[in-house]
């Protein structure tokens, strides 16, 4: 009841005020279409393991497919290029990306 009371006169002096509850805000998310021609484009450079470096990077990045937001799949693409030992089909890898999507440019 203490607290209460003590809570009641800091509102009524004005050094206390209710937050206002604020929307989460909604992200666009890369979908699955992202997914797909990145896992494409991946596996002609380094194989069958692309999918499995796919996962590995989603986890590094605290994302999954369907909640990695549109704005980190450029960064998102340049960290899968890190894995690319090949500098030339590293950079090959990166510009194709860059060029199959406008949200990248």
């Amino acid at each position: 009841m203490k607290t209460v009371r003590i809570t009641y006169q800091l509102i009524q002096a004005g050094l206390l005020e209710r937050a206002e509850v604020q929307k989460p805000i909604r992200k666009k998310l890369a979908g699955e279409n992202f997914f797909l021609n990145v896992e494409n484009e991946l596996k002609k450079v380094i194989g069958p393991v692309a999918p499995f470096v796919i996962e590995d990077k989603l986890n590094e990045f605290g994302e999954t497919k369907d909640s990695l937001p549109q704005d980190q799949m450029l960064s998102f693409v340049e960290s899968l290029g890190e894995e690319i030992s090949h500098d030339l089909k590293r950079k090959a890898f990166i510009k194709v990306m860059r060029g199959s999507s406008s949200l990248l440019k």
